[in-house]
């Protein structure tokens, strides 16, 4: 199919996972897309441009596809998306695109570095592990959100623990004021000392990844382990 190809989905599932995040289901209306665990699409909003949005779950037979979006209180013109889309339940999508796509053609650990919303690619992956009986496969997921309630699906890291031998979840709340304060890469820093084992997935912003590669280089990670579409 041609990258810049736009189909037509149709909405099977909006459900609002809290206040400020939205689980957004799509079947394909003709032709389905085909992509990768790790990738992500771009949608069409009401005043034309195309946003990015990183798929939620690993291909199904279905060609069903999830997505996480993110409603800030000041986001009007995904509020107007989501307005628009619940009343004609139709999207226009392109893609996919991205270079994290899984899996890759070693068998190494991994380590995936989520903030926010970047949990929806994180999910992706680790159900294509799942479906792959790659049940022995070392996973590391840490999972940075500002306040408790942005967890929107805090349950399912229970379930892959429970599927998967070597699956480890640190989940981190950068804003809590219970806890002491930490970061996501000082909590990795903290608990692995030798990266060059490992392939590192970051789906969050450009500082994030930057400095993952900034920091974990000096403990062995290299450039082309390190898998991102952000730098």
């Amino acid at each position: 199919m041609n990258e810049a190809a736009v189909l037509k989905y149709n909405v099977a599932s909006l459900h609002r996972l809290t206040a400020t995040h939205i689980q957004l289901l799509i079947t394909p209306d003709d032709a389905p897309m085909s992509y990768k665990a790790g990738q992500y699409l771009k949608i069409a909003y009401p005043h034309g441009e195309f946003m990015p949005f990183s798929i939620a779950n690993s291909p199904t037979g279905s060609n069903e596809i999830e997505l996480h979006i993110r409603v800030a209180p000041d986001d009007l013109d995904t509020e107007q998306f989501i307005e628009l889309a619940a009343t004609t339940k139709q999207v226009l999508i392109t893609g996919p695109f991205g270079d994290c796509a899984y899996p890759k053609e070693n068998s190494r650990p991994l380590i995936i570095l989520a903030a926010g919303t970047g949990f929806a690619p994180a999910k992706a992956i680790i159900e294509k592990i799942i479906e792959m009986k790659d049940v022995t496969r070392e996973c590391h997921l840490y999972w940075s959100v500002k306040q408790s309630v942005d967890f929107y699906l805090p349950d399912m890291p229970k379930i892959w623990q429970n599927a998967l031998i070597n699956f480890h979840y640190v989940p981190i709340i950068t804003r809590s004021e219970k806890l002491p304060k930490t970061t996501m890469l000082e909590a990795v820093l903290r608990d692995i000392g030798n990266f060059s084992l490992y392939d590192v997935y970051v789906f969050g912003p450009h500082a994030l990844a930057l400095n993952t590669l900034q920091l974990l280089s000096e403990r062995g990670l290299k450039k082309e382990t390190l898998f991102t579409d952000v730098l």
